[in-house]
């Protein structure tokens, strides 16, 4: 006689479930905590630049064109005491831009705080510019959106 539940199924179906559950191996168990770290830590620097920015409050004040230069200068505020690496810029199109840093002779890290900066060229002239900036941080690199607008 075959012992059926009452779904029709035997009840030595289900031994595989209650294996995993009661009677697993501790490797099953440390490999759960791992793939649980590793999908935590993935959502956290997913989540990082949205909850703890390096940069916020960045304004384009001024648009000049010198020399056949298009060069911006404005002001922003730096929450998180990280090393700046660079700035990535596109134009409307997605093209890459050259960002030509003309108020230092060296990239510096800049304290935290409300700051102005600028003059930056901009090579080739753009209508519309986005900016992207990259920080080293102690969680790791931190991309931050700075600016997506028309000049």
């Amino acid at each position: 006689m075959d012992r059926r539940t009452e779904y029709g199924r035997r009840r030595e179906d289900f031994k595989w479930y209650k294996y995993f559950i009661h009677q697993a191996p501790k490797h099953v168990y440390v490999g759960l905590w791992i793939a649980a770290s590793v999908w935590g830590w993935n959502l956290f620097k997913y989540l990082e630049p949205s909850l703890f920015p390096v940069v916020t409050g960045f304004v384009i004040e001024e648009v000049q064109k010198v020399d056949g230069q298009q060069q911006i200068a404005g002001r922003m505020y730096k929450q998180r005491n990280c090393d700046f690496t660079e700035v990535v810029a596109y134009n409307g199109k997605g093209d890459l831009v050259d960002i030509e840093f003309l108020d230092v002779k060296q990239v510096v890290s800049r304290v935290e705080g409300v700051q102005g900066w600028g003059w930056w060229a901009v090579i080739p002239e753009v209508h519309k510019l986005v900016l992207y900036s990259n920080h080293s941080c102690a969680t790791g690199k931190v991309t931050t959106k700075l600016f997506e607008g028309v000049l």
